[in-house]
């Protein structure tokens, strides 16, 4: 999957042309791109933003049977993002890329829960993919830090995104400050003063070990209809615990039982 980001206000269809040209030997998934220059710099941006994007579906449909993504940057209005949604779905594409620009979960997850119920309501959920990028790995609270990218799950993410094992500071070749993901309590570990060497195997085994707990809470889905249990007993999914609509039997993980 590639994700393209255009600063232009203003795009002719031959770039269109050869801006798709170029992604579709390298992507399985066709993603609709950041349009940065319309929603910085638009006036009209309701109707630049979709101008611009219905002229690229157009575009990627010509000789190109692969899925189509829309993309959903959620520092829209959400009265845009709703419209956005309409729109979309009314153009025959029901999978969307999330885009939180270094925004955390929690804040968004009645975005993403109205999106879920436009799909339910269309009886388009089983078959359409909800895809995050660009999410704040964490947040403080308490004294812990919630690994919040593995659990935007419960908040109706079908995939992780990108962007989830990065992080550090520190000059290049310098002593990192990384965060290392803690299985046992779905939270993070920040680690201090550590060789670039051993950080990059930090963010790799990050990376492994919360595909394998994405895994274990399918599983915990596929068996009980529900991953409250599984959940309830990690440290940093007690925020995603709290209420009721943790238990609900059918789920809003994007797995239905």
């Amino acid at each position: 999957m590639i994700v393209p980001k255009y600063t232009d206000l203003k795009i002719s269809d031959e770039h269109l042309s050869e801006m798709e040209s170029r992604i579709h030997p390298y992507s399985d998934i066709v993603i609709v791109p950041r349009w940065d220059g319309i929603t910085n710099n638009s006036t009209t941006l309701r109707e630049d933003l979709w101008l611009l994007t219905s002229r690229y579906i157009e575009e990627v449909r010509i000789l190109n049977g692969k899925m189509i993504m829309g993309n959903i940057p959620v520092n829209l209005p959400s009265t845009y993002i709703d419209w956005l949604v309409d729109k979309y779905l009314n153009d025959g594409v029901s999978s969307f890329l999330i885009d939180y620009n270094s925004r955390a979960t929690r804040g968004q997850a009645n975005i993403v829960r109205s999106i879920s119920k436009k799909l339910e309501d269309a009886e388009l959920y089983d078959e359409s993919l909800l895809f995050s990028i660009n999410m704040r790995k964490t947040h403080d609270i308490g004294g812990i830090s919630p690994a919040d990218d593995l659990l935007a799950f419960t908040n109706g993410l079908d995939i992780l995104g990108n962007l989830h094992i990065g992080g550090g500071d520190g000059e290049d070749h310098g002593p990192k400050r990384v965060k290392a993901f803690n299985r046992t309590e779905y939270t993070y570990d920040t680690c201090v003063g550590v060789l670039e060497s051993v950080a990059k195997e930090i963010k790799i085994a990050n990376s492994i070990q919360k595909n394998e707990e994405t895994a274990a809470i399918r599983h915990a889905i596929s068996e009980k209809g529900t991953a409250y249990d599984l959940l309830k007993e990690k440290v940093g999914a007690q925020e995603y615990t709290a209420n009721a609509g943790s238990r609900q039997s059918t789920l809003s993980f994007g797995f239905n039982t």
